[in-house]
């Protein structure tokens, strides 16, 4: 039997609490409450534990409430001295002793602690708590430094689960190799779903949701500690652009249920909105799993078949039908060895990010003041260093870095600008979206050179090659690891659309857990996708509105030296092509004016038809 408390996250130091459990605030205060119950918890698995948060979730959340707990607490009864306790001290004033495990090496917090049963209900409260963690730490310390020599104990882990291989390849996320998996590599666990959505973010969520309702047996791992994304943990809780049709309409309706607040069209409850999904999730039947991460990809010749996750336990053999890399960062493909595209590469920065502090009530904190690549471990610590000092007034700091340019895929196809210019119709749409080309400082593709992005927001397709990794089977990536040009990313990565994209993606994923994805019925899918909103009908079975007729590029070739915006249909063709064409053009031309517009169109192909022109522009 385990005795499960609920609790709010501990606040920072300059935060007060008064002797009734409030939380006094730079602006006003709140009340600190807890949640207790008793379970039996069915086994020893990571599963079975985080089967029983969320349990605990669905039945803790209050309507209204301004931060939840970053996970549960359980008190099994296990003490590491059942004889000894420390009854009358107060908490700063604990001996170490009362935490030791093993002298000079490994102390225990929380309830296995040789404490009273009056002193854990104190304990209970995050600011008394916090006292006593401070305290014990600095004598840790000072054990640590006298003690010469470390315990011979050797730990023993029971790692029980072994995988049968069957040519099953074990690809290590921080090297990008694969190696055979031996009969005798065990793990804490071994699972095995139908459908395997890794990130419980903006697109993960959504994932998880539409397969379980699709009558998957769905397992989402994320390894922070709530789901939603950038719109909860990140703390950017309105929208800019985007559809807010399909299943997007659906989650802006299901946050607002879940507060007591009172919010405009376009933003929400962070807190709603994260136990809008967990309980959706919950309901339809999925396992959630937090503080979980990937440590690697399962791969069986050309096919994803699951991941290596790590857990407090241990290391997880998850075994898959299909796979939504939903990490943002393409991290599963990337470890599985498909071809990607490394932030940063080729030019001298990336789109500007931040990580915001977080004061409860505040549902919108968007920053960009840092540069950070979301696959550098160096990065990620250095930006919670920072944010800790930037937000030091602020009640805490954020959990998510809010990137806006990661890693992506190299797919089937990639999304240009000027698909999106041209709003290109794909035979295999799957969702829309709309934003204008918000590259956050700068723009590295040569079309740019020429025109200006603009500010006005622009409709774009994306299609379902854009989520499938060149040459993999069994796997589809979502949000900003999809194949799409840098440039490009700024209009479909509005947090509306990837939610409607992680659906798509989700409800894909589970009717292609037996089979291919790229042989599933496309009319089916898309048709099932406009039945829920995402897709407009029009787009069911759409032909594919490229390759561009060869009359209109050359038309509206000469017309752009009027109107410079029509040159993007030129962009359509290969380069060689387009270089040829431009110095038809340029030789051509019969006066100075369309001549300069060649030659600059042609420089910046690196071409130096014309050089003698531009030379004489100043």
């Amino acid at each position: 039997m385990w005795c499960v408390v609920w609790l709010v996250a501990n606040p920072w130091e300059h935060v007060r609490w008064t002797e009734d459990g409030r939380v006094i605030l730079e602006k006003g205060e709140a009340p600190l409450w807890s949640c207790r119950e008793t379970h039996t918890l069915k086994g020893p698995s990571w599963g079975d534990w985080m089967e029983l948060e969320s349990r605990v979730r669905c039945k803790a959340f209050r309507r209204g409430q301004l931060l939840s707990a970053d996970g549960i607490e359980a008190f099994s009864g296990e003490r590491l001295e059942p004889g000894l306790s420390f009854r009358d001290a107060e908490a700063a004033e604990l001996p170490i002793s009362a935490c030791t495990a093993l002298k000079g090496t490994l102390w225990v917090l929380g309830w296995a602690a040789n404490i009273s049963p009056q002193k854990r209900e104190q304990l209970k409260r995050p600011d008394t708590a916090w006292v006593w963690g401070e305290a014990l730490a600095k004598r840790m310390a000072v054990e640590v430094c006298t003690e010469t020599s470390l315990s011979s104990t050797e730990s023993k882990r029971s790692l029980s689960a072994q995988i049968v291989t069957d040519s099953i390849q074990l690809c290590h996320a921080d090297a990008q190799a694969s190696s055979p998996l031996p009969d005798s590599d065990k793990f804490h666990e071994v699972r095995q779903v139908d459908v395997l959505v890794v990130g419980g973010g903006t697109g993960g969520a959504p994932a998880a949701l539409a397969a379980a309702r699709a009558g998957a047996d769905t397992l989402v791992a994320e390894f922070l500690s709530g789901l939603g994304g950038v719109g909860t943990l990140g703390l950017i809780g309105r929208y800019w652009f985007g559809v807010r049709e399909g299943f997007t309409a659906e989650v802006d309706a299901g946050a607002r249920k879940w507060t007591t607040r009172d919010y405009q069209d376009g933003s929400w409850d962070v807190e709603a909105k994260m136990h809008w999904y967990h309980t959706e999730i919950h309901t339809a039947g999925a396992n959630i799993w937090y503080k979980t991460m990937i440590a690697g990809a399962l791969r069986k010749q050309d096919r994803i078949v699951g991941a290596i996750l790590c857990c407090p336990r241990g290391r997880i053999a998850v075994l898959a039908g299909c796979t939504v890399d939903a990490t943002g960062s393409a991290e599963v493909a990337a470890a599985a060895g498909a071809p990607t595209v490394s932030v940063g590469e080729g030019h001298l920065a990336m789109q500007g990010t931040g990580l915001p502090g977080r004061n409860p009530g505040k549902d919108y904190t968007n920053t960009d003041y840092e540069f950070i690549d979301d696959t550098s471990d160096q990065d990620l610590a250095s930006a919670h260093v920072t944010a800790r000092e930037k937000f030091k007034h602020a009640f805490d700091a954020g959990q998510l870095v809010d990137s806006r340019e990661r890693r992506r895929i190299v797919g089937d196809i990639e999304v240009s600008p000027m698909d999106i210019r041209l709003t290109r119709r794909f035979p295999d749409t799957i969702c829309r979206a709309r934003s204008n080309f918000d590259t956050h400082g700068f723009t590295i593709h040569p079309l740019f050179l020429i025109v200006d992005p603009g500010h006005d927001p622009v409709d774009a397709l994306i299609p379902l090659r854009a989520l499938l990794p060149a040459g993999l089977e069994g796997i589809l990536v979502t949000g900003l690891g999809i194949s799409a040009h840098r440039d490009a990313m700024p209009v479909i990565r509005m947090q509306a659309d990837v939610q409607n994209q992680g659906y798509a993606a989700g409800l894909i994923a589970a009717m292609a857990k037996n089979t291919g994805i790229r042989s599933l019925p496309l009319e089916e899918i898309q048709q099932r996708l406009a039945d829920l909103g995402i897709l407009t009908p029009d787009l069911v079975s759409a032909k594919d509105s490229f390759p561009l007729s060869d009359e209109e590029i050359a038309t509206t070739l000469i017309q752009s030296v009027e109107n410079p915006n029509l040159i993007d249909r030129l962009f359509t063709l290969p380069e060689m092509e387009r270089v040829r064409r431009l110095k038809e053009a340029f030789n051509a031309a019969s006066d100075l004016r369309a001549q300069r517009h060649f030659a600059f169109v042609l420089a910046i192909h690196g071409d130096s038809t014309g050089a003698g022109i531009l030379a004489h522009e100043n």
